[in-house]
């Protein structure tokens, strides 16, 4: 195990530096285990813990979240017969936070679930020629609902206090707000065309994750995470703006 926590702090892709400091603690008292008594502070959730007051059968947590890459995907085009040239950007809702209920089904098995809150959007400019210049902002609130599968059981495990989870996130947009205005070159007026944007207002991913979970001496759950999402659809769909359909995220709870 020793060996292990020289690995993960060498490698990045495993654990990002976030999520591998608040792990630490609990590696460090799994290193200790199998020959002098624990460290009483951090206790595991895991099945084959002598102890049954450790992780509840039925816990809420505080969970902050942050995705490494932005919500939507903006790219530009240029249409090499009109010269018209269309260009997107992102706009925040990399950080968010919500709430996580989870509770034991029997043995090492859970079922966690969730929302997740977050801000953001883009801005598209159409510029038609030199005189004509089209600006459109989006911002919306997005919910995010995982449902997952979590295995804390004493198989397949690279800690005692590690857990491998599966499931499907709905993803739900809300408050939607679209501003469009133009631009002759010298002012801006109302109005531009309507927007060729589409809006999908549910859309349905596919998550995977692993991560740690322990309890200190004052009764608070940690739980730090990793969490990959596979989107099948787009909330927002252009020729210039999609959604990031790879979504790597990273997650801290905090519950009792």
């Amino acid at each position: 195990m020793k060996r292990l926590i020289k690995m993960l702090l060498h490698t990045s892709v495993v654990l990002p530096a976030p999520l591998l400091l608040t792990s630490i603690p609990l590696l460090a008292q799994d290193v200790g285990s199998s020959s002098s008594p624990a460290y009483s502070g951090l206790r595991s959730s895991s099945v084959y813990e002598s102890k049954s007051t450790e992780i509840p059968r039925f816990w809420g947590s505080l969970t902050g979240s942050y995705l490494p890459f932005k919500l939507v995907k903006a790219t530009s085009q240029t249409n090499a017969t009109t010269q018209e040239q269309i260009s997107s950007q992102a706009d925040n809702g990399q950080a968010g936070g919500g709430l996580t209920l989870n509770y034991r089904l029997f043995h090492g098995w859970w079922v966690s679930v969730g929302a997740i809150y977050r801000f953001g959007g883009y801005d598209t400019t159409d510029s038609v020629n030199a005189n004509t210049i089209y600006l459109e902002r989006t911002r919306a609130r997005y919910l995010d609902f995982p449902a997952l599968i979590r295995y804390s059981g004493p198989h397949f495990r690279w800690s005692k206090y590690s857990f491998y989870e599966a499931g499907a996130t709905i993803r739900r947009p809300n408050d939607i707000k679209r501003y469009q205005i133009a631009n002759n070159g010298t002012e801006y007026y109302c109005c531009a065309p309507p927007s060729t944007t589409a809006i999908h207002h549910t859309v349905e991913g596919v998550t995977v994750g692993t991560g740690v979970a322990g309890k200190d001496d004052f009764g608070i759950i940690v739980a730090p995470e990793v969490r990959y999402t596979y989107w099948m659809g787009n909330t927002f769909s252009s020729p210039t703006v999609s959604t990031m359909k790879n979504q790597l995220e990273l997650t801290v709870s905090f519950g009792w």
